[in-house]
């Protein structure tokens, strides 16, 4: 057995070999950029049996070549294959060939043509996005079943790769979306201030919490909105997506508020998955300080005084009964009132204990600064929650206080 034959069958070894020149173009930003440095990498090796690399990009059901590092080049770039052509199918199906001239389906005059005998191929990338062959130095290693493997690391350590950068890039596309979706600063209505922050759950760069304000356009009325999907991450922050826009496009209809959370509902049980939920708490205060709800599982929390009051006029959770009915509740506002809504995050938060922070905890806190500006009573709460969970985040934490001003403005 030959010095290149016992590298592969010590896998390990190879593994490590293989990742280790992928690892090289770590920096390359673009897919693209990323498979033309690590194939260069591989064809200067002296241990790859490979005598030349092409790449192939599936466009519009053709293979366009894009990239070639071979001895002579017999098609220039931008020669075009059939996704259906018989060689190709095998090889989708597959996701690894390699063919001799004396293999059933190899194709004479399309090898001829790219000046190749011996080759082998992989798939890598979302939906086979590409193709890689090479070129085989056949004489100098033709054990079939060792190559395949050798192939196979290949293919799993590129596409991994691959599928993470697709996955970083539409992780960043939600994370844009999420942002937009979250107020960039809050609204000015008279006679009230408002503060509020969402912090995702520890190790996600996207949640499923999610708040904002509607009506901006109309100053005797303040709309605002708290929404907690199931779960975290990159579903939940998904969700959350959904429920945002469907509420501002609803908005801007003008519906009744119960007709308009009940549509939300339908629209939500046809797109989201089964087991997947949202909870919900629309508000609307007007001129006259009367605050018009609706909850959908997600109740919000009034001080007046030292006396609080659980808002739960609604309906259901979001997403789970399509035909679902959902009603409007009632709260007047006086001067120094507090609305506090928060998502589960803060009240599920373990202490080292084992305990829960609990909602008794967030009353006390609102006591302790209902004096305050709304900004301070959110940072407040937002930071004894941290205090009491040894700072750390397990689900996401939206905290939105709405106050009235104590004096007249």
């Amino acid at each position: 057995m030959d010095q290149t034959a016992r590298e592969l069958t010590d896998s390990k070894a190879l593994y490590r070999r293989i990742d280790h020149l992928i690892e090289k173009v770590g920096a390359a930003h673009m897919v693209e950029e990323m498979v033309n440095r690590a194939l260069e990498l591989f064809v200067e090796d002296p241990a790859v049996p490979i005598q030349g690399v092409r790449v192939w990009e599936r466009r519009s059901g053709r293979y366009v070549l894009y990239f070639q590092s071979v001895t002579e080049e017999k098609v220039p770039l931008g020669y075009e294959l059939h996704a259906d052509h018989p060689v190709l199918l095998e090889l989708l199906r597959r996701k690894a060939i390699l063919m001799t001239p004396d293999d059933p389906g190899y194709d004479h005059p399309l090898e001829q043509r790219l000046g190749v005998t011996h080759f082998a191929a992989v798939t890598v990338g979302p939906g086979h996005r590409f193709i890689i062959s090479f070129d085989l130095a056949w004489d100098e290693f033709s054990d079939r079943e060792e190559f395949m493997f050798f192939l196979d690391i290949v293919r799993q350590l590129i596409d991994s790769r691959l599928t993470a950068e697709h996955y970083e890039d539409m992780l960043g596309e939600v994370r844009r979306i999420q942002a937009s979706t979250l107020p960039e600063q809050m609204p000015a209505f008279s006679g009230y201030d408002v503060y509020g922050i969402s912090v995702p759950a520890e190790g996600e760069q996207v949640g499923g919490d999610v708040f904002g304000f509607v009506n901006q356009h109309d100053e005797s009325v303040l709309g605002f909105f708290v929404g907690d999907a199931s779960g975290h991450g990159l579903p939940a922050a998904l969700m959350a997506r959904d429920l945002h826009t469907a509420l501002l496009m609803g908005a801007m209809s003008e519906l009744m508020m119960s007709r308009l959370v009940a549509r939300i509902n339908g629209i939500l049980c046809r797109i989201t998955p089964t087991g997947k939920y949202m909870s919900l708490f629309y508000g609307e205060i007007d001129a006259q300080h009367q605050l018009v709800y609706c909850s959908a599982g997600h109740p919000a929390l009034a001080l007046s005084g030292d006396e609080f009051v659980v808002l739960r006029q609604g309906g259901p959770i979001l997403g789970v009964k399509e035909d679902a009915r959902y009603s409007r509740g009632v709260h007047t506002l006086e001067r120094g009132d507090i609305l506090c809504l928060i998502t589960d995050g803060v009240t599920e938060t373990f202490g080292q204990g084992g305990q829960l922070f609990g909602p008794q905890r967030v009353r006390d806190c609102l006591l302790r600064h209902r004096h305050r500006s709304a900004r301070e009573i959110v940072e407040g709460l937002l930071a004894e929650v941290g205090k009491f969970g040894n700072q750390r985040e397990e689900d996401d934490r939206t905290i939105l206080v709405v106050k009235r001003n104590e004096a007249p403005a």
